[in-house]
C-alpha cells in the first residue's frame, strides 16, 4: 500500500493547473508563492494565472458590443477630469 503522501501528490499533479501558453503541467512553488511550467518554464503568481486563463476562454465581442464599448469608453472620457484629457 501506498503512503498517504504519494497519494496526495497523485492528486495533485491530476488536479493541477496547466500552463495557458503552452498547455503543460504547472507546479506550485511554496517558497516563491508562484507556478512554474515544467514545459516551457514560464512562472505566473496567482493573479497573472487567473487573467491569463480569463483572457484564453474570453469570447470575443460583438460588432454591437463593441460600438457600445467604445460609446462608453468615450463617455467616460468626455466626463472625466478636463486636467486628465490635456495629457
Amino acid at each position: 500500500m501506498r503512503p498517504a503522501w504519494a497519494l496526495q501528490n497523485e492528486r495533485d499533479r491530476r488536479m493541477s493547473p496547466y500552463c495557458p501558453d503552452c498547455g503543460g503541467r504547472l507546479n506550485w512553488d511554496r517558497k516563491l508563492k508562484h507556478y512554474s511550467c515544467e514545459s516551457c518554464g514560464l512562472t505566473y503568481n496567482e493573479a497573472q494565472l487567473s487573467d491569463a486563463m480569463d483572457k484564453k476562454f474570453e469570447r470575443p465581442l460583438s460588432e454591437d458590443e463593441k460600438t457600445r464599448k467604445r460609446h462608453d469608453d468615450y463617455l467616460e472620457w468626455w466626463l472625466s477630469d478636463k486636467d486628465k484629457k490635456k495629457k
